[in-house]
């Protein structure tokens, strides 16, 4: 009985195996399309942040360059000479001025220049960080297509384990008549072995012939088992 048995086993085993090994497979690759899944939101978000953050940057450029620009030339003429007291002429006096207007020029000029260079850079960084997140996002929509690929072929493998598993091994008249037989002569036997008799010796050859049924019975059975695994090598 245990080696039919064990021969059934065998059976569904050799089924089960190569389903046990696909899912492996589609196991792993669903852990590392999971941490995959879980990078790419990381990023996104990083990348999301990032570009959010130079935006505000941006922004503190454009209000500090429309302060500078509307900056106006404000000087205060000296028409004395500080050392004399004397009138300075009026050429002097323009010729200061238009200098210092033209330091406040360039000056102006070149801190403009310099916040609209740092306002592209900003703005260059930002674009790089938001077309990175879109490609992340693109990415991130095809692993999780993936994903759901690989958990819906693992659930379609675990309903054929179980399947095979819930298979119940084949029931045939015969073996089941010679399971019964030889459970009740076990019985009998236990039976006829705890009990006091009065005749001794007419117990003793019924329990020779029960004896002699049993292993006839087990003899049946191991037939019967060897049949049937001849029958399946066929």
């Amino acid at each position: 009985i245990v080696d039919f048995n064990a021969k059934q086993r065998e059976n569904a085993d050799s089924k089960l195996e190569p389903i046990r090994k696909e899912r492996a497979r589609l196991v792993g690759e669903k852990l590392d399309l999971e941490a995959s899944v879980g990078k790419f939101k990381r990023d996104i978000e990083s990348d999301k942040a990032a570009a959010s953050k130079l935006e505000r940057r941006m922004e503190e450029l454009r209000v500090r360059w429309h302060e500078v620009n509307i900056e106006e030339f404000k000087h205060d003429e000296e028409d004395t000479c500080p050392t004399c007291g004397q009138t300075l002429p009026a050429e002097q006096v323009q010729a200061a001025r238009e200098k210092a207007l033209a330091r406040f020029n360039q000056a102006k000029a070149a801190e403009l220049e310099e916040i609209s260079m740092l306002g592209q850079q900003a703005k260059a960084e930002a674009d790089g960080y938001k077309t990175g997140a879109q490609e992340k996002s693109a990415m991130l929509e095809n692993a999780q297509a993936e994903l759901a690929k690989r958990v819906s072929a693992i659930e379609a493998l675990d309903d054929q384990l179980n399947v095979v598993n819930n298979v119940e091994l084949p029931v045939n008249p015969e073996y089941e008549a010679l399971l019964q037989q030889k459970a009740d002569l076990e019985s009998k036997l236990a039976n006829a072995e705890g009990e006091k008799a009065e005749n001794l010796s007419s117990l003793k050859a019924e329990f020779a012939d029960m004896r002699l049924s049993l292993r006839a019975s087990e003899s049946e059975l191991a037939k019967f088992g060897q049949h049937e695994a001849g029958a399946k090598r066929i």
